[in-house]
C-alpha cells in the first residue's frame, strides 16, 4: 500500500520594511564641523547686531530740546537798535513763541538769550553754537557769544557739558551783527540756531528753535544801491 503526501501550502510570508540604520557622524566629520562653526559665530553675529543697533541709535539722536525750555529768554538792541515786541502766539506744534521787530541799521548789533537743556538719557558736549566756519554766507552773523549756569557766572563761549533728563540749564546770550542794507520793504529772520554737539564721541549738528521769532525789517528811508 503506497501513501501519498500533498505538499502543505507555503504560509503567507508578509514583507516587513526594516528602516535604515542611523547614520552617526564621527567627531571629525564635516556636518560636526559646521555645528561648532555656527556655536563659534553665534556670539559675534550678536555683537555685529548690538554695534549696528547702537550706531543706528546715536545716528538719529537728538536729546537737546527745540522747543521753549526752561529759563531766560529775550532780544535786547544796541545803541540805536530799536526791539518791537509783536505779540505772544501759538505754532501748530503746539510751542508758545513771540514775535518781535528789529529794526535794521547798517552794522548794527542785538543780544538773544536763549537756553539749552539736554532731555535725553546721555549727557552731550555742546561744541559750537551757530553756523560753522564753512559757510560763508549768513546775513546774521553771530560776533560773539557768552554762557552761563541759570543763576551762575557770564562768560565767553567754550564747549561745555549738558547733563542727561534735563539737570542743567545753561543761558546762551548770542550778540548779532546786521550785514549790508535792507530796503525798507524787505526782511530777513533769525528763528532757529545750528548747534554743534558730542555724544559718545561721535560729533552731531541739529537745529533749536528761538523762543522768540525775529524780524529784521528795513527801516524807512534808506535806500539800497
Amino acid at each position: 500500500m503506497r501513501f501519498f503526501v500533498c505538499p502543505r501550502e507555503p504560509p503567507n510570508v508578509q514583507s516587513v520594511a526594516e528602516a535604515p540604520p542611523q547614520r552617526i557622524e564621527p567627531p571629525g566629520s564635516a556636518s560636526g564641523a559646521r555645528g561648532r562653526r555656527w556655536i563659534l559665530l553665534a556670539p559675534a553675529l550678536v555683537v555685529v547686531a548690538l554695534v549696528t543697533a547702537g550706531l543706528l541709535f546715536l545716528t538719529n539722536y537728538d536729546p537737546l530740546c527745540h522747543g521753549p525750555c526752561t529759563g531766560s529768554a529775550a532780544v535786547q538792541g544796541i545803541g540805536r537798535v530799536s526791539v518791537e515786541s509783536l505779540g505772544n502766539f501759538n505754532a501748530p506744534t503746539g510751542f508758545d513763541f513771540s514775535e518781535v521787530r528789529v529794526r535794521h541799521e547798517r552794522g548794527g548789533r542785538f543780544r538773544v538769550l536763549f537756553t539749552l537743556s539736554n532731555e535725553g538719557p546721555m549727557g552731550v558736549t555742546i561744541t559750537r553754537i551757530g553756523p560753522g566756519p564753512e559757510t560763508e554766507e549768513w546775513g546774521l552773523p553771530f560776533v560773539s557769544m557768552t554762557t552761563a549756569p541759570i543763576g551762575g557766572r557770564e562768560r565767553p563761549f567754550r564747549p561745555f557739558s549738558l547733563a542727561g533728563r534735563g539737570k542743567h540749564f545753561v543761558d546762551v546770550r548770542v550778540t548779532v551783527q546786521m550785514k549790508g542794507c535792507l530796503s525798507p520793504d524787505t526782511s530777513t529772520s533769525l528763528r532757529a540756531v545750528p548747534i554743534t554737539y558730542r555724544v559718545l564721541g561721535f560729533t552731531r549738528h541739529t537745529t533749536v528753535y528761538l523762543p522768540e521769532s525775529i524780524e529784521v525789517v528795513g527801516s524807512p528811508g534808506e535806500t539800497c544801491s
